[in-house]
């Protein structure tokens, strides 16, 4: 096999400029699935809100008050002047300011209950954490004052030993699945931009210099039949696709994803779609590019433009609508989103699977429009009947 020898000692030729891409492929995933392994701690855990009380009234039951909300807030010194509350405000020193008029904790046992004054920075929704903390306070003090004679000591007693009262909750956590789906989702769209741009340089590469015309006139005058030498060079540009994708779903083992779940063999699927329709679309630019120095350049426009459109970089939901419609009409959208929905996947049915399907269909069509497309120009370069 002659021909096929030629064109993989081309693409050996041209290995540095490939593996350009292919750094950058395997480096933005390492990055990536460092990150997923950092341990992340399930537990929820709040930060302490800083908080000011002026209150114009002591008591036992005011006391208690602050103590329940030094659960939730840091309580910060503040003169009470306007100035002083101004700036503490608008440098975030304070973002909650609580006012607690006088005789409030005597008109509350009566049942006469005063308005609390409060001063909040606008849009600030952690506030929101000291209002719950009141509100369980006051209410549950409430509950006491109208069922039993108490003085402030024995209120306020009561009320922080019922809240301080803990339920025991577990709490199931998915977050290792979802970070190992949300690589793969990253990984295999992060993928098509990787493929496709080898893909083009390569065929493109071995393309341009076998329809060189002295090339073309020397095979011509060879007993190696003109069909052979395009069947071979076919074989070879296939050949080395799938090595390729090959070499990238290696990569994705050594960086540790080992399962071969359901959702793993959808993405090598649809992977596999898609070597083919970018190979298509290789052949079709390989058939048209004029020089050497331009097949670096449509590469980076047709494979980053398609990217940058179709969602790879930035998630589909993001972009505009017009944007999308316009990404409808390139396999790279349809790929891209096939990854999406099978990363959302937590358990496989048929109608689950739709989206994908129909995302791996629309591929094939288009991966036969340009392999027919690639044939057809071809044959009119080649001058053949038949392939």
């Amino acid at each position: 096999m002659p021909v096929f020898k030629v064109c993989m000692r081309i693409i050996k030729h041209n290995l540095p400029a490939l593996g350009i891409y292919l750094a950058i492929f395997i480096g933005i995933s390492v990055l990536y699935a460092t990150n997923m392994n950092q341990e992340v701690d399930p537990n929820f855990s709040q930060s302490k809100i800083p908080m000011a009380i002026m209150s114009a009234d002591e008591s036992p039951f005011i006391d208690g008050l602050k103590e329940h909300l030094s659960g939730v807030a840091r309580f910060v010194d503040l003169e009470d002047e306007s100035e002083a509350i101004q700036d503490a405000l608008y440098f975030r020193e304070v973002v909650y300011i609580l006012r607690i008029p006088q005789g409030f904790t005597d008109d509350f046992l009566k049942g006469d209950y005063q308005m609390m004054e409060k001063t909040v920075i606008e849009n600030a929704a952690n506030t929101y954490y000291i209002d719950l903390a009141l509100d369980q306070y006051l209410n549950t003090a409430r509950l006491y004052v109208g069922l039993e004679s108490m003085d402030e000591r024995q209120l306020a007693d009561a009320v922080l030993g019922d809240l301080d009262e803990e339920i025991e909750v577990l709490v199931t956590t998915t977050a290792s699945n979802q970070n190992v789906m949300e690589f793969m989702v990253q990984y295999f769209n992060y993928l098509g931009y990787g493929l496709f741009s080898i893909l083009i340089l390569g065929v493109s590469f071995t393309m341009f210099l076998l329809h060189d015309v002295d090339v073309k006139n020397r095979n011509a005058s060879s007993p190696i039949p003109t069909g052979r030498i395009v069947r071979e060079h076919i074989f070879a540009n296939v050949t080395f696709a799938f090595s390729a994708l090959t070499l990238f779903l290696i990569a994705l083992f050594v960086l540790g994803v080992r399962e071969f779940t359901i959702p793993m063999l959808l993405f090598v699927l649809n992977a596999v779609i898609f070597t083919l329709c970018a190979l298509g679309i290789s052949f079709v630019i390989g058939t048209l590019v004029k020089s050497k120095a331009a097949i670096h350049a449509v590469a980076n426009v047709v494979a980053l433009g398609l990217s940058f459109l179709s969602g790879v970089f930035v998630p589909q939901f993001l972009l505009s609508e017009r944007v999308l419609k316009v990404a409808s009409f390139s396999p790279v959208y349809w790929y891209v989103r096939a990854n999406e929905h099978i990363g959302q996947m937590t358990e496989v049915s048929p109608d689950r699977l739709i989206i994908p399907l129909q995302g791996m269909g629309i591929q094939l069509v288009f991966a036969v429009m340009f392999l027919s497309i690639a044939l057809v120009i071809g044959k009119r370069k080649w001058g053949l009947k038949n392939i």
